[in-house]
């Protein structure tokens, strides 16, 4: 099912993925005079997967749609598109065949400042994933869409008063405007419009916690680990079962995305959904219901608490999940619909990345020398492209000349 709001509605994932829109199943880089290599096919007649076949096509077509690539990446070497499970290859790409004996490859960027079009790519990648998790598709049943699932939002402590611009409805409200009990400094009273850069700065600058809200972004990944920890012994205890009889029973799984507020703090989106021990093709117990998961998730919220290492200048903190929890029920239509979920998770995909990203280009990543460094999405180089059995290098001067149409 394609985005509702996208232009150019297109399927992609499954068996396998597919990259250049000239490979198509059929394509051969080989010339006629040339012997083409024996596939790697299974000694037994296998069906042709034709909806792996038609997500291929349907993918090159979406790539097609969104444009090219604005920075691809030149490199050198060989590719195969290998069907999961057969065995067969599907297609077989080597530079030397190609013009100017390399190709470019889609720089994969989540950021639309960096390329819109990788960028809406990614996206619909995200939104047709969790659509999937949330009525079924892509080897998911569609059975998954009558177990519980709730949609969580958990958010950062205040760390100060900051300046607030419009209300979740676009409404325009007063910021912090001044009473008898509120100082000077914590006061302002303007009305901040949209784009005002003062929204989402500290009110009162000496006054604010930087240091507690830098360790609370730097944590926020432990915070979460223990957040679906508690969550699952939460939900052994609501129902009165010891927590290993409680997981032959039942799986609590997680898909979370990260927004970075007007301030600066991250909080987390996050679907939790129940199914039983095998995973999403068995259903969990008959005890576990919505209530009981909402109960255990609100419960795991107040307990979980991560504690930071002291230095000389800044001193051990106890960091937990703010005040503000919001837990609601996945339903098939209305205001928090699957659709509208999956779109929302999509959303803050590419846009937390455009919030923190940083450029940094390929012809950077050797001067690097820290050890197992991972590049930014910005400008990676990955020795795997998809499901893409892949050995590529950039050349040493690589030549930006596209590969013909023809």
């Amino acid at each position: 099912m394609p985005h509702p709001d996208d232009e150019f509605p297109g399927q992609s994932g499954g068996p396998f993925r597919q990259e250049h829109s000239a490979a198509l199943p059929g394509f051969s880089p080989y010339p006629s005079s040339e012997k083409e290599p024996l596939p790697m096919m299974s000694p037994h007649p296998v069906p042709t997967d034709l909806g792996g076949l038609l997500r291929v096509a349907a993918s090159a077509g979406l790539a097609h749609r969104v444009g090219e690539c604005r920075h691809p990446v030149a490199v050198t070497g060989r590719s195969l598109l290998v069907e999961r499970g057969t065995g067969r290859i599907v297609d077989r790409l080597h530079a030397d065949t190609t013009h100017g004996r390399v190709v470019e490859l889609r720089c994969r960027s989540r950021r639309a400042s960096v390329c819109s079009a990788c960028s809406a790519l990614y996206k619909l990648d995200a939104y047709h994933l969790i659509a999937a998790g949330l009525h079924g598709g892509k080897d998911t049943p569609a059975q998954v869409a009558d177990r519980p699932r709730l949609f969580v939002t958990v958010t950062a402590p205040s760390f100060g008063p900051v300046h607030l611009g419009p209300d979740r409805h676009g409404q325009p409200r007063p910021c912090h405007p001044r009473t008898r009990r509120t100082p000077v400094r914590r006061s302002c009273g303007r009305w901040h419009p949209v784009a005002d850069p003062a929204i989402g700065t500290p009110l009162d600058s000496a006054g604010y916690d930087y240091p507690g809200q830098v360790l609370f972004n730097a944590h926020v990944g432990p915070l979460w680990a223990q957040f679906t920890t508690e969550t699952r012994r939460g939900l052994a205890a609501a129902a009165g079962l010891p927590r290993g009889v409680a997981t032959r029973q039942v799986r609590v799984v997680f898909a979370k995305v990260a927004e970075f507020q007007a301030r600066g703090v991250v909080h987390l989106h996050a679907i939790v959904r129940l199914d039983g021990a095998d995973g999403p093709s068995s259903a969990p117990a008959g005890w576990a219901n919505v209530d009981l998961l909402d109960h255990a998730i609100r419960a795991a919220i107040r307990r979980v608490e991560v504690t930071t290492p002291a230095c000389h200048r800044v001193t051990a903190r106890r960091l937990r999940w703010g005040r503000q929890v919001d837990v609601r029920p996945i339903s098939r239509a209305g205001d928090l619909s699957e659709t509208v979920v999956a779109q929302y998770v999509a959303k803050y995909a590419t846009k937390a990345a455009e919030t923190v990203g940083v450029d940094l280009g390929p012809d950077l990543l050797p001067r690097l020398r820290r050890p197992r460094h991972e590049p930014h999405d910005g400008g990676a180089v990955s020795p795997v492209c998809g499901d893409r059995p892949a050995t590529w290098r950039q050349p040493a001067a690589p030549e930006r000349a596209r590969p013909s149409a023809g």
